[in-house]
């Protein structure tokens, strides 16, 4: 997979400009978003969900459930360190396929599942995610997944 430092600046520049008239990129609270990533995690139990946006640099966890951490530079991000995303991506257990060597896979806070839901402008822009994870390996219900796929719909 390609690293997003391979993509334009003129994407990061774009996602920035539209994150900053958003306005979520400023030290506001987000009550909405809270309940978004909570509401996420009772999908199906997911100990660990967050809601965050990407600047091109960093992801900035905006709303989180199960991680202490308020963001993440490019190299540390499950949904931004690799190729871009266009689609729902559910990966059943990482440590059986490239991520294992990913810091939140071998290390802290030690993740199998995996699941990332990106959040799409109208135009199409990817702005940020919706992630859900788990310390165990697990396989999603045809329910559970449709409704992480069509919980942030286009």
């Amino acid at each position: 997979m390609s690293s997003l430092e391979s993509l334009p600046s003129t994407t990061d520049d774009a996602r920035t400009a539209r994150l900053r008239a958003y306005g979520v990129l400023d030290g506001a609270p987000f009550p909405a978003l809270d309940e978004l990533a909570k509401r996420a995690q009772e999908v199906a139990g997911f100990p660990i969900a967050w809601l965050s946006f990407f600047d091109g640099r960093s992801e900035h966890l905006k709303a989180r459930c199960g991680v202490s951490f308020t963001e993440l530079p490019c190299e540390k991000s499950l949904a931004f360190g690799f190729a871009a995303l266009a689609d729902a991506t559910f990966v059943e257990d990482a440590t059986r396929m490239e991520w294992r060597a990913h810091p939140l896979v071998a290390g802290g806070p030690r993740v199998r599942f995996v699941g990332i839901v990106p959040l799409v402008c109208p135009d199409g822009l990817v702005v940020g995610t919706l992630t859900v994870a788990d310390r165990v390996p697990r396989r999603l219900r045809p329910a559970e997944r449709t409704a992480l796929e069509q919980y942030l719909a286009r």
